[in-house]
């Protein structure tokens, strides 16, 4: 009775099991085939997502993470590419990138976009970060003219 019960119980849980891998293999699969964001949030770290203007925010992306075989790994802010370097203490197949904020933008919602491709083809993924204001002083200096607009001469 005994050893009936336990092979039983040991048939349940490997039911279970099996049910609980289809279960996560069907969420993975649609996933994928959108860039995987589950993947990309694994993968991709900033320093801080709120990001005053006139900062920078450090970009750190682990390529083993994004898949098998990613390469021609690619980051932009702003239409702007962001150099990547192999990260120099950390191991093999971390980059980061340092992306600046500019003073003059606005705070907002802003994205850096990703780009790499694998054996399925190209890949996409943005990055979503906060840009906040820097509530900077100001200070206004006053000048003599002849300063501000050079004669020919000088």
């Amino acid at each position: 009775m005994k050893s009936s019960l336990r092979r039983k119980s040991r048939i349940t849980r490997i039911l279970q099991i099996a049910f609980a891998v289809v279960l996560v293999s069907s969420w993975i699969t649609p996933a994928a085939a959108q860039n995987e964001p589950i993947r990309i949030s694994q993968a991709v770290r900033l320093s801080s997502v709120n990001i005053a203007n006139g900062q920078a925010v450090l970009l750190e992306i682990d390529r083993n993470k994004l898949g098998p075989a990613a390469s021609n790994l690619k980051a932009e802010f702003r239409e702007k590419s962001i150099d990547l370097i192999q990260h120099p203490i950390k191991s093999r197949g971390i980059f980061v990138g340092l992306v600046g904020i500019p003073l003059s933008i606005e705070p907002q919602k802003a994205t850096i976009l990703l780009e790499w491709t694998d054996p399925q083809g190209r890949r996409t993924a943005s990055v979503p970060l906060r840009i906040i204001d820097g509530k900077y002083k100001r200070e206004s200096l006053r000048v003599d003219s002849r300063h501000v607009k050079l004669s020919q001469k000088n």
